[in-house]
């Protein structure tokens, strides 16, 4: 069985991670974050983004979830 992908929109995760939508558009392009949806309701795989807010945010916790700093 395989994991579901958890998709959220940009405004979703600016809220939840704290951070501004356009940091989060920033951190995708450089990243290479997959593109789901449209243009108009860009979505972004969960998973994707903690890696990036965790490497970004908190280096210190990478080990110990697993997440490489190497981007």
């Amino acid at each position: 069985m395989t994991d579901r992908l958890v998709l959220l929109d940009t405004e979703a995760l600016a809220f939840h991670f704290k951070v501004p939508a356009a940091t989060l558009r920033y951190w995708a392009a450089q990243d290479g974050w997959v593109k789901y949806g449209t243009r108009r309701t860009r979505q972004w795989n969960m998973v994707d983004v903690e890696a990036s807010f965790i490497r970004r945010r908190h280096p210190e916790l990478a080990d110990t979830l697993g997440v490489s700093l190497a981007s």
